[in-house]
């Protein structure tokens, strides 16, 4: 039995589409152990950053670059990150830097996932320190959008010194090589109408790209290609994993529920919204007695939580991270309104039907 190709719940994807130069970026920076100091992966949750990341690390390792691949809860603080790269506890900025300068090992490459959860002193040191090993140590920075501003708040040079690669939702071309390139190598291709309506129902987003493989795989025999009926017995599978996808996302929004649904309706009116629009999207949700640090607040947790994001040479231009959380939220609150509207009605007849005493 042929193993099924996707897999939504591993960010490790069987066939990597649409990084082609991204790939490109990472590998020159690793050419011939003449590795730049610092790269970053950055974008919204679910992008394939971490699939990105995992990429790196075997194309290192196949380079001769010996790789260790950590989550930031294992990088918290300053001895655990050096001994990770270097082998060597420092407890301090000066001794890392020390420790790195008479670095005389093989080259070696630290992948740190998760990384706008690094303390920033950490981070900071990973940066400066490397850069004094000439391209015998290096770090990469996987995470949120958050990372990126943190990195521009310690060094606004980063940038220079290695590659900064923003993950964007994959163009059709790419979602449907994703679904169909794998398909057809393990010997079930998809038929054009499918893979037509499934690119077009997933956005681009490639956790629902792998959903959408996975149950049209195990909806078709062995050996045959992925017909329209095998889409309609996946969907209901494919509907619950994306129900779940945006129940888990809408937990971390309940202090702000009212914020994130004024959010989304401003999302409906337009795919681009500049940060005025938004604050005031914000404020509109926030508590009367809210002051201008709790707005600024809540938009800062808005961005960090992935809800939206500025692009890259946007000066002032934010997108939804994912667009259909936003159709989610709207409708998730549109039906929760209709669902107690019912219930007063529902109480409403049944208080006229009690007979009063006498």
């Amino acid at each position: 039995m042929t193993t099924n190709p996707f897999n939504p719940s591993a960010a490790n994807p069987r066939h990597i589409a649409g990084r082609g130069a991204e790939k490109v970026a990472l590998a020159d920076m690793l050419d011939a152990g003449n590795q730049s100091p610092v790269a970053v992966i950055f974008g919204p949750r679910g992008n394939g950053k971490t699939a990105l990341a995992r990429w790196l690390e075997r194309a290192a390792a196949a380079n001769g670059v010996e790789t260790r691949y950590r989550y930031a809860r294992a990088c918290g603080t300053m001895e655990n990150a050096s001994a990770l790269l270097l082998d060597q506890e420092c407890a301090t900025h000066r001794e890392l830097e020390a420790a790195v300068g008479v670095y005389r090992g093989p080259p070696r490459l630290l992948v740190i996932d998760e990384a706008q959860g690094l303390p920033p002193s950490i981070a900071a040191s990973l940066v400066a320190a490397t850069e004094l090993s000439q391209g015998a140590l290096s770090v990469v920075l996987v995470g949120t959008p958050h990372l990126h501003q943190m990195l521009h708040d310690i060094d606004s040079s980063l940038w220079a010194k290695g590659p900064a690669l923003p993950l964007h939702p994959l163009d059709p071309a790419s979602a449907a090589d994703a679904l169909q390139t794998p398909a057809t190598a393990a010997g079930r291709p998809i038929a054009d109408d499918v893979l037509d309506n499934v690119v077009e129902d997933s956005q681009g987003y490639p956790p629902f790209l792998q959903a959408w493989g996975a149950n049209l795989w195990r909806q078709t025999e062995a050996g045959a290609p992925i017909e329209a009926d095998a889409m309609e017995r996946a969907r209901p599978a494919v509907d619950y994993y994306r129900f779940s996808f945006y129940e888990h996302r809408k937990a971390e929004l309940v202090p702000y529920a009212s914020s994130a649904l004024e959010v989304a309706y401003l999302f409906a009116e337009t795919p681009v919204a500049n940060e005025t629009a938004i604050l005031n999207a914000i404020r509109r949700g926030l508590p009367a007695r809210a002051s201008t640090a709790d707005l600024a607040d809540a938009f800062r947790d808005f961005r960090d939580l992935g809800v939206f994001w500025r692009e890259p040479g946007a000066v002032d231009s934010y997108r939804p991270a994912i667009p259909s959380l936003m159709t989610s939220i709207r409708e998730g609150q549109e039906a929760a309104i209709q669902r107690r509207k019912a219930r007063r009605s529902r109480q409403a007849a049944a208080s006229k039907r009690v007979t009063p005493p006498m």
